[in-house]
């Protein structure tokens, strides 16, 4: 391949990673960490930036250093890990995912632009259409939305660069203790991390098909494309929670995530704006939702080796999708962000010992990692629905880090420590004996 058709190659491997982790229901966060952070959004940004882009995109490089599949992970672990995983992905896909999808494109793209339009009865017709196309699996829609992903991103292009040339306010004291910890623990609500695992091997698959052989030119092609993606979601967040940032001095972060958006969208481009970017909301988030109601009832039908009809899934996933998502944007944002706790250390130190395989002395040091991290996500994600549990949460308290959300990281170190030395000596006794 000439050098010149590679780098054209790499440009539309980066875009399509882009394209992939950037979607509509997350615009809604950068907005509210920057109101929320005022005059600490430079601190606010750089934790968002970390946790929302960097760390997915770190993960996916990780997989791709390790093996270019999760597997070649999580075996070292323990068996059918990667099917745990994928599991409990779906089940996000169940109860935050696809409800926030409708939620947002609701809120943010049909009620942006027609307030008056009636919330629950919106979102039944919006899993009405999702259904329909879900249950023939047809891609006329995703086709659809392939073209609107860009049109979104033009117009928020254009909206932030015009937001910061020409400030809407000025930023207020923020509201938050610590601006980068808040923003580094919001940045989990993207689920873009879990998005790096569900889509590895799809995210290989588009190197390979440029030409890219296995090995040491995937590597270095999934490096770049990683960078070509970090760069474009920095600015489109990055843009979009300044822009949060500057109107501290005209609204308020109690107004909701979406409202927010909403009006900041107004302020800079009116209707002229709003009406395209709303239209592009709801068709991109549904078909994200299509997309999304489809894999999680192939799935299950699989799980079940077909015992149990894809049909009944998709029923099942569009009617508990629609109860949640009619409780409203902010409260299931609200009520989920304890679930991206649990599943977010596990990743992060999954990835981890991917990128440092070469180092990791055992298998035991992967299984002690991953056991002693799952306790503490378990209990730690208990206490944060509320449990009143005195020692465990003096337990948890006394941790490193903790009090800054990152308290998985002393079990990790430990579970690291003791995984490989029991694993060691119990693989000496095993030499041991069958030396005898």
């Amino acid at each position: 391949m000439k050098e010149k058709t590679r780098n054209w190659a790499v440009l539309f491997i980066g875009l399509a990673f882009f394209a992939t982790y950037f979607g509509a229901g997350n615009l809604v966060f950068p907005p509210m960490i920057g109101i929320q952070t005022g005059t600490g959004y430079p601190a606010g940004l750089v934790g968002l930036a970390i946790s929302g882009i960097f760390l997915p995109l770190f993960s996916l490089y990780a997989i791709a250093k390790a093996g270019e599949s999760v597997k070649s992970i999580t075996d070292h672990a323990f068996k059918n890990l990667d099917k745990v995983l994928l599991t409990v992905s779906m089940l996000l896909c169940v109860t935050v995912s696809i409800p926030r999808t409708a939620a947002v494109a609701i809120e943010l793209g049909l009620q942006g632009t027609w307030s008056a339009s009636p919330y629950f009865v919106s979102v039944v017709i919006y899993f009405l259409i999702a259904f329909l196309f879900a249950r023939s699996k047809s891609g006329a829609l995703d086709r659809v939305g392939k073209f609107l992903t860009p049109v979104m991103v033009i117009i928020l292009f254009i909206l932030v660069i015009v937001g910061i040339f020409n400030p809407l306010g000025t930023p207020q004291a923020s509201t938050v203790g610590n601006n980068f910890t808040f923003a580094f623990l919001q940045g989990y609500q993207t689920g873009d991390v879990v998005v790096s695992f569900l889509m590895s091997a799809v995210f290989m698959e588009q190197i390979h098909n440029h030409g890219y052989q296995p090995g040491k030119e995937t590597r270095r092609t999934a490096l770049k494309a990683c960078l070509i993606a970090f760069i474009c979601l920095f600015v489109i967040y990055g843009g979009l929670l300044y822009l949060g940032a500057t109107v501290g001095s005209k609204y308020s972060a109690n107004m909701g995530n979406a409202a927010l958006l909403v009006a900041i969208i107004k302020d800079i481009g009116g209707n002229f704006a709003m009406i395209p970017f709303g239209i592009a909301v709801v068709l991109a988030c549904l078909t994200t939702a299509i997309g999304q109601l489809t894999a999680v009832a192939d799935f299950f039908e699989g799980l079940t080796g077909g015992k149990i009809k894809y049909m009944i899934f998709l029923c099942a996933t569009v009617v508990i999708s629609l109860l949640i998502a009619s409780v409203g944007l902010d409260t299931i944002i609200s009520v989920a962000r304890p679930l991206f706790g649990l599943v977010y250390p596990l990743c992060i130190v999954l990835a981890l010992l991917g990128f440092f395989k070469k180092y990791v002395p055992n298998d035991g040091a992967y299984k002690g990692s991953m056991a002693f991290v799952m306790v503490y996500s378990v209990l730690d994600t208990i206490l944060a629905y509320g449990a009143n549990l005195p020692l465990i949460s003096a337990a948890l308290g006394v941790l490193p880090l903790y009090s800054t959300g990152i308290g998985w990281v002393a079990p990790a170190v430990v579970g690291f420590v003791v995984g490989a030395i029991i694993y060691g000596v119990k693989n000496v006794k095993r030499t041991d004996i069958s030396a005898v």
